[in-house]
């Protein structure tokens, strides 16, 4: 049994803010127990994928880990994700609030928002509120999560993610956003390439969708597989159509090469004047016939 007369005289009641994870009872046996880094070990750290994703990391002692992440894609985006080495066991909501920064002592707390955390599930942080919270962190101010404990219900729970070692790694994080392409693997996974009249040239626009696939290809490694499928229109004979399609795709084949992609994991295929999207009996219904497919898959799809 604790001897809380004892703990008073010591002073040791009441000092929380340097014991990580640290458990305060109460008369009632309720618990609010800690998580959070200490001055000397709090970290931020960059873990990027090229110009695929962006990643922001701070490690939680005895927690887990919380992680910023933002990834390719046509418009910039943010998500926070909490990475416990337990999963919430039931759904319930969760507040979160920043605190005064120690070097300005006194403010008031600033409540962020609720969230609702799902079972069996890590928490995710919306994108408005995971902006919030990075520019709090940027001010200095610390960041708590304060919920029900999932396995103990009349424990409380606060989760303190520390602005210190922040701010660099931040900027850093924000440089990588900036240079991610603009273009996801969900843009280029299937395309289909168009040729000009007359020529093997491709479209000006098909030009462009190639380019971002080689573009995109030169920083995704995981790519297992790729199909290039070539057809033509009805226009010469059958087997010259086939002919064309075939020297069409191994064409395309090549340029992909060039991107490091191994060869044999690019399979190609001509079908001639076959499987015809459009009627045949003006150009613009040739045009669509005269395509080539290209369907990619990686490791994570």
């Amino acid at each position: 049994m604790f001897d809380f007369a004892n703990l008073r005289k010591t002073g040791l009641l009441g000092i929380s803010s340097v014991i990580f994870p640290s458990l305060f009872l109460a008369a009632s046996d309720a618990a609010v127990i800690n998580y959070g880094a200490t001055y000397s070990n709090s970290t931020w750290t960059n873990e990027n994928t090229g110009r695929l994703t962006c990643s922001l990391v701070h490690r939680i002692p005895d927690y887990g880990e919380i992680r910023f992440v933002s990834k390719a894609g046509g418009v910039q985006n943010l998500l926070m994700e909490l990475l416990p080495k337990r999963k919430a066991a039931r759904i319930q909501n969760v507040t979160v609030r920043s605190r005064s920064p120690v070097f300005r002592p006194g403010y008031p707390d600033e409540k962020i928002g609720i969230l609702k955390y799902y079972k069996n599930f890590s928490g995710e942080v919306d994108e408005k509120t995971a902006w919030n919270i990075a520019s709090d962190l940027e001010r200095g101010r610390p960041v708590v999560f304060s919920y029900h404990d999932w396995y103990f219900k009349d424990n409380s729970v606060d989760l303190t993610v520390s602005p210190i070692g922040y701010k660099k790694a931040y900027e850093n994080f924000l440089g990588c956003m900036n240079n991610l392409l603009p273009f996801s693997f969900e843009d280029i996974s299937f395309t289909v390439l168009s040729y000009e009249r007359d020529s093997g040239n491709l479209t000006p626009t098909s030009q462009d969708k190639l380019s971002r696939i080689a573009e995109y290809l030169k920083e995704d490694k995981t790519v297992t597989r790729l199909q290039i499928n070539a057809y033509t229109d009805s226009y010469g004979t059958a087997s010259e159509n086939l002919k064309t399609s075939n020297e069409r795709a191994e064409q395309i084949k090549k340029i992909i090469e060039q991107t490091g992609v191994d060869a044999s994991r690019i399979e190609t295929a001509g079908f001639g004047e076959k499987h015809h999207v459009a009627p045949n009996r003006d150009e613009e219904g040739r045009q669509h016939n005269r395509r080539i497919i290209i369907s990619i898959k990686n490791e994570e799809k």
